[in-house]
């Protein structure tokens, strides 16, 4: 390619040579102007060049915990340690297709899923001259203060995002189209996202996988000195071809508030949800307030949370003593150190507590039992004196990595 190259730069240069003007120069003023003309050219080859355009990063998380009941909160189904809950790697390409426009693909792979590879992001945007972003694909919901690095560990103090908060919403993606509109007043930044789309939620505890359709949001964004508040609203509807579904055709709501401060030194953060779901499914609001102080490379950490269902009554059950497992209430309590050991990396240490379930299940089915309603079906119900867990102790640790 040098060869090329200097091939191109001489052809100029004779050309130049045959000029008068160029006749006059000294040889030492060709030999510089020919040295001018071989570095134009190798620039602009540079610049031409595909692989320059690529941009490969990626981040990783490795955990282990052991908690003290089998309830399976945050992934952790028995009191035996365990290193897949926590632990993902993730790998993340974008290519400059244009000085305006890009295209990227996050591939996540979780140990929780076995790690089997999956696409998180698959987009490609383009930037309009008046600041306006488009994007189109496979996209973070974003509906969460921490939706656009959720699993990138590295990014925030504590070892795991609100499991009350971010496992009530069982999405992250959709495939569809957002907006990014940002408006400068003054100091400071106001950004609209409007987004549209739909994606399904595989099956786990349902029969079948849901789909969710014709999802229609906006998040609203202000970004003020050291503050950043966030507010959001989408709805969708539900679809689950089951003849026992208690979600099919329903339409379903959320609304996200959430806030943070970070100074340098101390960081705050809390977020307050509300879903709703027609029908039997329960409604759910969620909340939580977490605050770190950095000094040096250590930040100690508090974070509480909370969960609690609304809507109760639409599904009580005409037997003293009994309630539906779907009926949730409880507070987690967590208590944790960062300790940012190098360049890039950063361990976290962290103990949270459970409890506070009253007489419901907490949301886990290792609290229910079954309840024949004849025809030889059952529904999963609580006997709030027959409760087999009341709290539950989670102690992990996390590396973060990002490169």
């Amino acid at each position: 390619m040098k060869t090329r190259v200097h091939a191109i730069a001489l052809g100029v240069a004779a050309a130049v040579l045959g000029t008068s003007a160029f006749a006059a120069d000294s040889d030492e003023e060709r030999i510089k102007k020919l040295e001018q003309q071989v570095t134009v050219l190798q620039a602009q080859q540079k610049s031409a060049d595909p692989l320059d355009r690529f941009h490969i990063n990626g981040f990783a998380s490795v955990g282990m915990g052991i908690a003290s009941e089998d309830l399976g909160y945050a992934g952790y189904k028995d009191d035996d340690v365990h290193f897949s809950p926590d632990s993902m790697a993730a790998l993340q390409v974008s290519f400059d297709i244009n000085s305006k426009a890009q295209a990227v693909v996050q591939i996540v792979a979780r140990g929780e899923d076995d790690w089997d590879p999956e696409f998180e992001w698959a987009y490609v945007s383009y930037q309009f001259d008046n600041g306006v972003t488009a994007r189109g694909g496979r996209l973070r919901a974003p509906v969460f203060m921490l939706s656009d690095y959720l699993e990138v560990g590295y990014a925030y103090s504590f070892a795991r995002p609100s499991v009350e908060v971010y496992e009530s919403l069982p999405i992250s993606t959709l495939d569809g189209f957002d907006l990014r509109i940002p408006v400068a007043l003054g100091d400071t930044t106001l950004t609209f996202q409007p987004f549209v789309g739909e994606t399904t939620i595989e099956a786990d505890n349902l029969e079948n996988d849901t789909d969710v359709d014709n999802i229609l949001g906006l998040a609203v964004e202000l970004d003020w000195s050291d503050f950043n508040f966030r507010t959001s609203y989408a709805t969708s509807e539900l679809k689950e071809e089951s003849e026992s579904s208690i979600v099919d055709g329903a339409d379903g709501t959320f609304l996200g508030f959430g806030a943070g401060w970070d100074n340098g030194d101390w960081v705050v953060m809390g977020e307050w949800t509300r879903i709703e779901v027609d029908g039997l499914y329960p409604d759910t609001d969620s909340y939580y307030v977490s605050a770190g102080y950095r000094y040096n490379d250590l930040t100690p950490y508090v974070m509480v949370s909370g969960l609690e269902s609304q809507d109760d009554d639409e599904r009580a059950i005409p037997i003293p003593g009994i309630r539906s497992s779907a009926d949730i209430e409880r507070m987690s309590y967590s208590l944790g150190l960062r300790w940012d050991f190098a360049a890039g990396m950063a361990v976290k240490f962290d103990a949270t507590l459970v409890d506070d379930f009253g007489d419901t299940s907490g949301g886990f089915p290792a609290n229910s039992v079954a309840l024949p309603v004849g025809g030889g079906s059952t529904i999963p119900v609580v006997a709030p004196d027959a409760i087999k867990i009341d709290d539950v102790a989670l102690y992990s640790v996390v590396f973060d990595v990002i490169f």
